[in-house]
């Protein structure tokens, strides 16, 4: 039996095929494929930190980060 299809059904097919197979992995298994930065780089930094206490990103900060995060906190707190 032959099946003839134009070059777009054949990229649909394929847009399809591959869906499903990416709808098949797990997220550990999606992220063996996908550069995390990328991914990462999709979602605002609001989004990205949602679920973490604040201590759990303080913690990351270095110390001058910190050194400007408190000047950034006073000069929030003069205007108001």
């Amino acid at each position: 039996m032959n099946l003839e299809m134009t070059p777009k059904q054949v990229a649909d097919l394929g847009k399809i095929w591959g869906n499903a197979f990416l709808s098949s992995l797990s997220v550990e298994e999606l992220l063996e494929h996908y550069d995390r930065q990328k991914i990462l780089s999709q979602f605002k930094p609001q989004e990205r930190l949602a679920g973490l206490e604040p201590q759990d990103i303080l913690s990351q900060l270095k110390p001058q980060e910190l050194d400007k995060l408190q000047e950034y906190l006073k000069k929030r707190e003069q205007k108001n």
